[in-house]
């Protein structure tokens, strides 16, 4: 399914317009309420993963997201591992369909917390936003 229609208009060319409605509902990202508390189980690859999302995302993240955000955490980590036993053995058939039901997951986690770049655009985010890619890509090496 494709993405929805054509990006809305800022509310100042509204205004100029005379278009501008006040009883609506304000747009712009929900930003986030209560601060996100990180698990004391989790990995060292998710640890890493929470704190570059909730530094990265923070604005945007509540507590309501702990459990997702966990979730993306954990199968980064998975998707890791699965990453290291490939390299010793990338013959293992079981290993390799596990790495790619975690790379599935990952990336739809990902893009629920806007961290791949076509998410990122859909969002309106400008490019001092985005520098922390370098951040993620060094975790990636």
């Amino acid at each position: 399914m494709g993405k929805r229609g054509p990006k809305p208009k800022p509310l100042a060319v509204l205004k100029l317009e005379g278009a501008y409605r006040g009883y609506l509902p304000k747009r712009g990202p929900v930003t986030g309420g209560d601060a996100l508390r990180k698990p004391d189980d989790l990995q060292p690859d998710a640890s890493d993963m929470w704190d570059h999302v909730t530094r990265t995302r923070g604005p945007w993240l509540c507590s309501s997201d702990a459990a997702s955000l966990a979730a993306l955490c954990e199968s980064w980590a998975f998707l890791r591992e699965c990453s290291r036993r490939l390299e010793a053995d990338p013959t293992d058939r079981d290993t390799r369909v596990a790495w790619a039901a975690y790379a599935g997951f990952f990336t739809k986690m990902a893009a629920a917390f806007g961290l791949t770049p076509g998410d990122r655009a859909s969002l309106g985010e400008d490019k001092a936003e985005r520098d922390a890619d370098a951040e993620l890509e060094g975790m990636l090496s």
